[in-house]
């Protein structure tokens, strides 16, 4: 199995050397309406086509958001996701990425299978043929 982690508006300490020094701040930051607008823009226009259109459908990508993520954004998100079978949303109360991801990765090779894990952005594409 394929299992792709896509941080959809997750808000917390993050890898990429960004920190969060106000949690609340960061939150009215990244959930301005604006902001979100532009966020499921980029989703809806670049990365769901890209993973609609794969050839091999065999593949997971899990939606990292933050358990508070407003209610109006996650229902958006979620309508988004009960029309894609390869789509999962993955709310987390965790404030560290690494712990986050390892929840999610744990969590998902509970049936033991092997897996291969992979990141993307909300606003990244693959192409068609990506395996």
């Amino acid at each position: 199995m394929i299992v792709g982690h896509c941080r959809f508006s997750w808000v917390g300490f993050s890898d990429t050397g960004r920190l969060a020094s106000d949690i609340e701040r960061a939150k009215i930051e990244l959930w301005n309406p604006m902001r979100m607008a532009i966020r499921f823009w980029l989703f809806g226009q670049v990365l769901l086509p890209s993973l609609d259109t794969q050839i091999d459908q065999g593949f997971v990508v899990s939606l990292l958001i933050s358990d508070d993520l407003p209610q109006k954004y996650r229902d958006r998100l979620e309508a988004i996701v009960q029309e894609r079978k390869t789509l999962r949303i993955h709310a987390t109360t965790k404030k560290d990425i690494d712990e986050a991801l390892r929840e999610q990765i744990s969590a998902s090779q509970l049936d033991g299978n092997k897996e291969v894990h992979f990141r993307i952005d909300d606003d990244d594409a693959v192409s068609s043929k990506f395996h």
